[in-house]
């Protein structure tokens, strides 16, 4: 037995028998020799049209095998053939690995710690489609980037036998590796997953982040100390093809202030965000984007403005009834409230007491594709009906001494965010008409 194949039992024995688990495993197949890497700059550089060719043999861990320079063009010898080229990192680095699809094969990419245990697959294409895993973290260190074919059984009848497994070469593809030292200027930086690792954003200046794997979460700092009573925010995250996005804001003790989720394809936003800071606790929010499925393939692009709420506008969070806005600050009779709905988005409103029996009217004017349901809870009670671009609660008789709750509901399936105005007033019920008495009897 070889020294080379020797250590290639025992690192497949390694993974095999313990370790973490991987960010996705698929399958294992054999362990591996060496190839590619350049180090870039930050914003990386000109994309390499051709690479040199493989070196076999290399489906199996040989490190005295040298790396390839940016990149390598392969092809797999079979169904059950791997490649494995090596990567070294000469300190803390992010790796941005790109694998060029081939015709009519499903190709996965498995990233190697030294130890041989498989650390994160990248599979989201099917046939023919490439994969891109961008700013995956790597230490000082050897690591070794795998390529293998993923096998689907084709449906059979009954009774038909599967056909055998592909031979001979499949067509080529290819496989860029860079290394950046330093991020780009508002770029993230993995690892950015928990508030200990969130990278920064600041008011006005756009961030740049990636959602590159299965679970991918990329968590923003924003302080909001110099922010002053009475303003808001306004947060726009730019659309992933294909990727339902999710955005999450909490407050520095990780408490969940607003969350919000969006159709595949589609951009987020949130507006008038009233920044809440408890007493003793340092004034730092955190934003949590992530999304179904991931994409290595494109960037999102994540903005921050502040403005000052105006009087006639909700501000979130007020989805629950100890955050709901109120509609008046004295005994005025009537006003008005203008909101935003995104899905499954739920806007509560308090209606403060009035001393005597009143009636309440109810009017939300949105757009005929913004869907929603107003509904009266409390002092008064009913459901809104929808009417051409309104949603109506008419006539509702309100119980002296006790608050009324409005609640605003967007539908779930709605895949952009949409405005509202909401009108209310007052009325004192209408008096019954007189009876007029009977005709005294004729004497």
């Amino acid at each position: 037995m070889t020294r080379a194949v020797a250590l290639a039992l025992i690192l497949a024995g390694a993974a095999a028998c313990g370790g973490d688990k991987p960010a996705k495993i698929t399958r294992t197949d054999r362990n591996a020799p060496s190839v590619a890497v350049v180090d870039r700059q930050p914003g990386g550089g000109a994309t390499p049209t051709s690479y040199p060719t493989e070196r076999e043999r290399n489906d199996a861990i040989d490190p005295a095998m040298a790396p390839i320079d940016g990149g390598v063009t392969a092809v797999l010898d079979g169904a059950a053939d791997v490649d494995v080229f090596a990567v070294v990192a000469p300190g803390d680095r992010a790796l941005d690995a790109t694998l060029g699809g081939a015709a009519g094969i499903d190709l996965a990419l498995d990233v190697i710690d030294g130890a041989g245990a498989t650390v994160v697959t990248i599979d989201r294409g099917g046939v023919g489609a490439g994969e891109r895993l961008p700013n995956w973290p790597l230490a000082a260190g050897r690591y070794y980037l795998r390529v293998r074919e993923i096998a689907h059984r084709p449906k059979l009848k009954k009774g038909v036998d599967a056909p055998p497994a592909r031979t001979g070469a499949s067509p080529p593809y290819t496989l860029a590796v860079a290394l950046a030292a330093d991020a780009a200027p508002g770029a993230e930086r993995e690892p950015d997953d928990d508030r200990g690792t969130a990278g920064e954003v600041a008011l006005g200046a756009p961030v740049t982040g990636y959602l590159g794997w299965t679970g991918d979460v990329d968590v923003w700092k924003l302080d909001v100390d110099g922010l002053a009573a009475g303003d808001g925010l306004d947060l726009a995250v730019t659309a992933i093809p294909k990727v339902a996005l999710t955005i999450e804001i909490t407050d520095a003790a990780g408490r969940r202030l607003v969350r919000q989720s969006g159709a595949a394809g589609a951009p987020i936003e949130l507006r008038s965000i009233a920044p809440r800071v408890a007493p003793g606790e340092p004034s730092t929010h955190y934003l949590h984007i992530s999304g179904k499925p991931s994409s290595g393939d494109h960037s999102y692009q994540l903005t921050i403005a502040s403005r000052v709420l105006e009087l006639d506008e909700e501000s979130e969070p007020n989805d629950r009834a100890d955050r709901a806005n109120p509609l008046r600050a004295g005994d005025e009779d009537a006003g008005t409230m203008k909101g935003q709905l995104g899905p499954g988005e739920v806007d509560r409103f308090a209606l403060s007491p009035s001393p005597e029996p009143m009636t309440l009217d109810v009017v939300v004017e949105a757009p005929p594709d913004v869907d929603l349901v107003a509904v009266a809870s409390g002092g008064a009670t009913g459901t809104g009906v929808r009417a051409g671009d309104r949603v109506q609660l008419a006539g509702l008789a309100v119980t002296p001494g006790q608050p009324v709750a409005l609640v605003i509901t967007g539908s779930r399936g709605k895949a952009m965010p949409g405005p509202y105005r909401l009108r209310w007033s007052l009325s004192t019920p209408s008096a019954p008409d007189p009876v007029d008495d009977p005709m005294p009897p004729e004497q």
